[in-house]
């Protein structure tokens, strides 16, 4: 009924005050302690995940219909990504503070994707 009278995308702009409302609560009754406390950003984490998610984007959507999947780009680009996802896990239990926990990687949830769960490619 709310979208016969608005467009759909106005179902997006309903939680705007919703929001306001529980940021009001919540600044009003939740009263955590705070504690300055100084961190250490893992740069070179961030930098290894951000190449290896970006190499494995590439060859999700470049491979196949734009570029064949066993073009040199594509290949390259697969080693690219396991190499920099790899290295990634590896520096995340060796960083003082990671990005994502160590322990995160032990969760079969999480892993699925790592051991073979994911959809057989049809080349």
């Amino acid at each position: 009924m709310f979208t016969s009278y608005l467009s759909w995308r106005w179902i997006f702009y309903i939680n705007i005050p919703i929001g306001i409302v529980a940021l009001v609560v919540t600044s009003a009754v939740l009263k955590l302690p705070f504690r300055r406390q100084s961190h250490r950003i893992d740069f070179f984490g961030a930098g290894l995940m951000m190449v290896g998610v970006t190499a494995a984007l590439l060859v999700t959507v470049w491979g196949g219909t734009p570029v064949p999947v066993t073009s040199p780009v594509i290949i390259g680009l697969a080693l690219v990504a396991v190499a920099f996802v790899g290295t990634f896990v590896v520096w995340e239990h060796h960083a003082a503070e990671p990005i994502l926990p160590p322990s995160l990687f032990r969760i079969g949830v999480f892993t699925d994707g790592l051991h073979g769960q994911l959809p057989a490619v049809r080349w």
